[in-house]
């Protein structure tokens, strides 16, 4: 069991359909990480809010995950991002680990962004992933699931919550307002990758990448439509501290997701 977990986000820029000028970009953006456990990148990070497949090259499925899968390796940390992923005749965007040692867990987005078109194209996943790093849980998550509570309600099985997201600016003060609730109703580190830019959609991000902590303080909220790298430190010892000291988890109502 580590007592300390290192979380590093990245919030860049995002080349509009060009696979391989991103994760160029983000190579390089790798080489100046200091130490730390994880890496995560905004949603969509090879891509941008691409809705319409169509315009995917069929020949670069495989491209993001085998990328992730390598570099995870090369430089011995957890490395995440999502990507839009075909798989049995539907797409996914599918949030992506990569483990240090080739191992691959996956989640897939379960509210899709209809009122971009995202629900035209894209199939929603049905299962929560939760992975386990140093006996450290980390719920995956990505972007419009923040605005649904029920998904995300903590039952006590894990400890950080993470959202890659494309949040446009005209939304980010709800973006900030919702990351804290998160925080604060499950007891759980909770940790927002937004991007800056914009997209062939017309949407401008400003970033605002946020590390909140179990209480709902923010830990660092990152630089308005800059590029921006941190590497914050999680406290076991503090979390599990503020679960005894205010159980809040275990007076939770209980439901079923049907």
């Amino acid at each position: 069991m580590k007592d300390f977990l290192k979380f590093t986000i990245f919030q860049s820029d995002i080349r509009w359909n060009n696979k391989n000028q991103n994760l160029n970009i983000f190579s390089e953006a790798l080489h100046k990480i200091p130490d730390t456990d994880i890496v995560i990148f905004p949603e969509l990070f090879d891509t941008g809010f691409v809705t319409d497949v169509n315009i995917l090259k069929k020949d670069e499925n495989e491209l993001s995950k085998s990328w992730l899968i390598k570099t995870a390796a090369m430089h011995n940390f957890y490395l995440g991002a999502t990507s839009l992923y075909h798989e049995n005749g539907k797409y996914y965007n599918r949030f992506f680990v990569a483990s240090p040692h080739n191992k691959l867990f996956y989640y897939d987005k379960k509210h899709l962004f209809a009122i971009a078109g995202e629900a035209d194209h894209i199939s929603s996943g049905n299962k929560r992933t939760v992975i386990n790093i140093d006996n450290w849980k980390l719920n995956l998550l990505v972007c419009y699931d923040l605005r649904f509570p029920v998904w995300a309600r903590n039952k006590n099985d894990y400890d950080v919550l993470i959202y890659p997201a494309n949040w446009p600016i005209s939304r980010i003060a709800q973006w900030r307002a919702l990351l804290i609730a998160r925080a604060i109703e499950n007891q759980a580190y909770t940790v927002g990758i937004n991007r800056i830019g914009s997209d062939n959609h017309g949407f401008v991000y400003s970033g605002k990448s946020l590390i909140v902590n179990p209480k709902g303080e923010i830990i660092y909220e990152a630089k308005e439509n800059k590029q921006d790298m941190y590497t914050a430190t999680f406290d076991y010892n503090y979390l599990q501290k503020l679960r005894k000291n205010f159980p809040v988890l275990k007076d939770a109502d209980d439901f079923l997701i049907t």
